[in-house]
């Protein structure tokens, strides 16, 4: 199974970005990955819906339509890491191809993005910023490959 990554925009922090890319590299020892950077420099609103909405375009012109998509939203559900690596497990096993992570911007996901999502996922109860929320997703997908292949990675 390929996994990608939809996000908006680029990392700004160096040191978030460093880790991305360690990951990046971990993660792909297992399996392909994808990180699909989307540039949202020509949104000049800073009205909430009209970002909002010109963001969900934007996804939605880059995600792979036929891929299983996983959006990450506060209102999603909250697994550990055993159960999120034994979920990726069941969709490999189930024949999924593409798996596609759903990153929104800093007002959210639109709800229609919500609504195609197979999986709301949240990551957890506190917010973050969307580069930390792009490392500690990676580091997950890395703890999964690992508790899957049975490393001692995971404690």
């Amino acid at each position: 199974m390929k996994l990608t990554i939809l996000l908006l925009g680029q990392t700004k922090d160096q040191f978030i970005a460093e880790g991305i890319e360690r990951y990046q590299k971990r993660i792909r020892n297992y399996l392909p990955l994808e990180l699909v950077e989307i540039n949202t420099r020509k949104i000049k609103s800073k009205d909430e819906r009209t970002v909002i909405a010109a963001e969900h375009q934007l996804l939605e012109q880059s995600i792979n339509q036929k891929s299983y998509r996983i959006a990450l939203d506060q209102t999603g559900v909250m697994l550990d890491s055993v159960m999120f690596s034994q979920r990726l497990q069941k969709l490999e096993m189930n024949g999924v191809k593409v798996a596609s992570f759903i990153i929104g911007g800093a007002f959210g996901l639109a709800e229609e993005q919500k609504e195609k999502a197979d999986l709301l996922l949240s990551l957890s109860k506190m917010t973050f910023t969307h580069d930390l929320a792009r490392l500690l997703l990676l580091e997950q997908i890395y703890r999964s490959c690992t508790i899957v292949s049975g490393e001692k990675y995971h404690k």
